[in-house]
């Protein structure tokens, strides 16, 4: 019978398979540990990411004024920082510019899986734009420079610039290439650096002008019309004419025509959400004296569901009462009327540079006194007479009654009209004897002279001026600041 081997394992034997066991368990414990510490991390820094992300949007999207309102007055107003421009290589070019900055402190967060508490600080810059007005010394401006490694001394930011921060945060040196020179564009026609968005500005074309051609045919149609009544020998000599000829032109004139345009800004309400929201509607209307007729169209209407008034924006033409392809006669008078219930509305008449006008005679080009370009418009080419464009303001006063009517008397609703048209141009006394059927809130008797021409240089709104955006959350724990998050945006852009 055989016997049975109860033999074990010994205790050495034991020990060894322990040992083993621990050589092999160590890197793969040691691993496991890393990999949930490095997710930990990640966690924790996709929190942190979500937080500036938020915070750049928030202040991309709200005006100046709402960011005091939610994250109070910047803590340093804009005041002059400097920083040094430097070469791709990181050499000093002897160049400092200027450049203004707003600094937001924000309240602690604790944040991510650690709850770990970051300090916030948001700063608005316009360094940017500070540095395209700056020259090199030989007809060029700078830019920073976009770059996948940064020079000695510098720090990498989010955007791709070498930058170096001084104690307070602000940028107090950056790598720049050459670029085109141009004046600051915070310091010039600040109307017009506002985001030219059409969801959030109301941009009135100027193919408005068209509807001038469009007039002609329908005014000559009228007369023709009117001539059958009252001289049917007359209109059926007419038949075989043009609109320029001259039997025609015995009974109607499109000389004769003036035109009127009327702005209208509210602020209503949504019956079916409840929500407020803006409208802007300009309107155009054409008057012919000899006829007596007037005829209307409306060129723009659009509602803006928005916590502040767009601003308007109307590309200006003068009124061509006759042209063909290569003659224009602006008529003497233009009229332009503003129906404004929203105090503080902002409306911008601006000539556009270099366009169709300009291949014809009687636009004038000048400047004032702060260098401004200027655009002056006259009848014809072989005139002297220059266009006045008559301007009023219908007499909307603030505040409400009871019944929902206007206030009869009190303070007037006030609005600015800028333009880079010369104000000799303008008349601004009250129209009263043109277009009493316009169609408005308020009765012609109501309307009064306008007092808000100003030229563009002379918007002094900083709401729409471009800045670079720097969200910086920093840990609490981290004295040196090297485990700060940087994020950098880009504000106001067109």
């Amino acid at each position: 019978m055989a016997r049975k081997n109860n033999k074990g394992f010994s205790i050495i034997e034991i020990v060894i398979a322990i040992a083993i066991l621990s050589l092999l368990l160590v890197p793969i414990v040691a691993q496991i540990s890393q990999t949930f510490k490095t997710a930990r991390m990640a966690k924790q820094q996709q929190y942190v990411t979500d937080d500036a992300v938020y915070l750049m949007e928030d202040f991309q999207k709200s005006s100046m004024d709402e960011l005091e309102t939610k994250y109070g007055t910047p803590s340093v107003k804009p005041e002059d920082v400097e920083c040094k421009v430097y070469t791709a290589d990181g050499s000093d070019t002897g160049k400092t510019v200027k450049y203004h900055a707003y600094k937001y402190t924000l309240s602690n967060v604790k944040m991510g899986p650690e709850q770990k508490e970051y300090t916030r600080v948001v700063i608005l810059d316009d360094l940017d734009t500070a540095l395209k007005g700056c020259s090199d010394g030989t007809g060029f401006g700078y830019k920073m420079a976009d770059t996948a490694t940064a020079p000695s001394g510098f720090t990498l930011n989010s955007e791709g610039h070498a930058v170096k921060y001084d104690e307070s945060g602000y940028i107090s040196g950056v790598v720049c290439d050459t670029t085109d020179l141009v004046k600051n564009p915070n310091d010039v026609n600040l109307g017009n650096m506002q985001d030219m968005d059409s969801s959030k500005v109301a941009i009135v074309p100027g193919t408005v002008s068209n509807f001038d051609s469009q007039v002609q045919k329908a005014f000559f149609s009228l007369a023709m019309e009117n001539l059958r009544e009252t001289n049917p020998e007359a209109w059926a000599q007419a038949l075989g004419h043009t609109a320029n000829d001259s039997v025609i032109n015995q009974n109607y004139s499109l000389k004769e025509n003036i035109k009127l345009t009327k702005v209208y800004i509210n602020q209503e309400n949504d019956a079916s959400t409840g929500k407020d929201y803006y409208v802007v509607s300009v309107d155009v209307y054409y008057y012919n004296s000899v006829l007596d007729k007037t005829l209307s169209y409306n060129v723009y209407s659009q509602k803006f569901y928005m916590d502040e008034c767009p601003a308007t924006y109307i590309e200006y033409q003068p009124y061509a009462a006759e042209s063909d392809s290569s003659y224009v006669f602006y008529s003497e008078d233009e009229y332009f009327m503003v129906d404004n219930y929203v105090e503080g509305a902002k409306i911008y008449l601006y000539k556009p540079y270099k366009d169709q006008m300009m291949e014809t005679s009687g636009v004038n080009v000048s400047s004032n006194s702060t260098g401004e370009t200027l655009y002056k418009f006259y009848t014809k080419s072989d005139t002297v007479t220059p266009v006045t464009i008559h301007l009023c303001s219908l007499n909307s006063y603030k505040g409400k009654k009871d019944d929902g009517t206007e206030e009869t008397e009190g303070e007037p609703v006030t609005s600015n009209i800028y333009t880079n048209i010369d104000k000799s141009n303008f008349d601004t006394a009250v129209i009263n004897d043109k277009f009493t059927d316009v169609k408005a809130k308020k009765s012609s008797s109501s309307r009064r002279a306008y007092t808000g021409l100003k030229y563009l240089s002379e918007d002094e709104r900083f709401q729409s001026r471009l800045y670079t955006i720097n969200v910086i959350l920093t840990p609490v724990d981290d004295e040196a600041g090297s485990n700060a998050v940087t994020f950098t945006g880009a504000k106001g852009e067109n």
